[in-house]
């Protein structure tokens, strides 16, 4: 597979997100993003983000800090996302999880039938 092209901000910005994640087990924060590169808005950090996302690079929660999850082109996009789905249902947002799989083409929305079951096992 073979990487999107990025800007070189992206390109600055994904490197960053994959250091900090090898070097401290955990990504890094929207807000540490930004003070890293000089981004004062968490907006304009979002459209970097929202840009790799996008791309197939990483994968985001929403609304909880430290939700960017690296994806590799080895199959592992899959694990991560399924981690991150993991970690959506273990918190309790089942709303969340349902909009995630639609989003990502893994489940049609099911409004008009009723709530679909989602387990963690």
């Amino acid at each position: 597979m073979q990487r999107p092209e990025l800007t070189d901000r992206q390109a600055e910005i994904f490197e960053f997100i994959c250091a900090r994640i090898e070097d401290g087990g955990f990504p890094p924060t929207v807000r540490e993003i930004g003070q890293h590169f000089g981004i004062r808005s968490p907006n304009g950090v979002m459209c970097h983000l929202k840009a790799l996302e996008k791309k197939g690079l990483i994968a985001r929660g929403s609304n909880l800090s430290r939700t960017i999850h690296v994806c590799g082109s080895d199959g592992s996009l899959l694990k991560s996302a399924l981690r991150h789905l993991r970690e959506i249902v273990q918190g309790g947002n089942c709303d969340e999880a349902r909009e995630f799989l639609v989003r990502h083409g893994w489940m049609a929305n099911q409004a008009a039938t009723g709530p679909a079951s989602l387990s963690v096992g």
